[in-house]
């Protein structure tokens, strides 16, 4: 699968899949290898891919996260509080995951919210 951005369940307090939200004019989300969050290929289409990329600060690497009606305690959510991540590209679309490597690893993709 390469480098696509491989989203894992959190399961008894794994540090690798620890991600860090870095703020600035371009806000990243960043994995332990010091890779950001990317649109591949700048794609802004619905099921576009998303992967772990050397940082730039590109439009494509900028996000938010929505947490309108939540309250967000620290990574990880121990009440199971659910998140979006939009991509701030024009396309403003959403992070999600449907296809299942196995059992605990699943391809991120984006779609139209």
């Amino acid at each position: 699968m390469g480098s696509y951005a491989v989203l894992r369940e959190y399961k008894n307090d794994r540090h690798t899949q620890k991600l860090g939200w870095f703020s600035g004019s371009i806000k990243n989300i960043r994995n332990r290898a010091r890779q950001c969050l990317d649109v591949a290929n700048r794609n802004p289409n619905h099921a576009a891919y998303v992967v772990w990329w050397e940082c730039h600060n590109g439009h494509n690497q900028a996000w938010f996260i929505d947490t309108a009606g939540l309250k967000i305690e620290k990574y990880p959510f121990p009440d199971g509080q659910q998140f979006r991540i939009f991509t701030k590209m024009e396309s403003k679309r959403v992070v999600y995951h449907n296809e299942a490597l196995n059992k605990e690893e699943f391809l991120l993709r984006l779609r139209t919210p």
